[in-house]
């Protein structure tokens, strides 16, 4: 959720119009998630926690010292993939274990979301696109038969 509202900042920052509304809506569904989780969830602190929030801590500094805001916002994108690299792993490993229909909408609305902005500098489209792309990934990883076994990957 930190992470989210850090790339809420710094999209905001750099001019992000539309944009914005995709990560408020990532927010909401991480919250959701989160809740659900603290439920019903298992966890911990794994060495991918901490270097999720070791990036994150590093964005932070990065963005408060320098104001490089552009700069900071490619660490939210590394920590958020290294936050999401759990989830297409369990995909990778079962992908009945996930709904597409979220994944597929959270692929199409950063895209709607780009388009409906009209502002197409590298910065506003960034974080929109970083979540299109994770979020296709994930529908392939659900869709696409395995060809190589996650021992092999790993």
């Amino acid at each position: 959720m930190g992470l989210l509202a850090v790339a809420l900042m710094q999209q905001h920052t750099l001019g992000s119009s539309w944009a914005l509304a995709v990560t408020i809506g990532e927010a909401v569904g991480s919250v959701l998630i989160l809740s659900l989780a603290m439920k019903r969830g298992v966890g911990g602190l794994s060495r991918l926690d901490i270097a999720c929030y070791v990036v994150l801590s590093a964005d932070l500094a990065l963005w408060l010292t320098t104001s490089h805001t552009l700069w900071a916002l490619h660490l939210t994108v590394l920590a958020d993939l290294i936050a999401f690299t759990p989830t297409l792993v369990k995909t990778w490993r079962d992908p009945t274990s996930e709904t597409p229909t979220f994944f597929v909408l959270g692929a199409i609305a950063p895209l709607l979301s780009i388009l409906g902005g009209g502002n197409f500098s590298y910065g506003v489209v960034l974080f929109p696109a970083y979540l299109a792309l994770i979020n296709a990934v994930e529908v392939g990883l659900i869709y696409l038969p395995k060809q190589i076994p996650m021992e092999e990957v790993a």
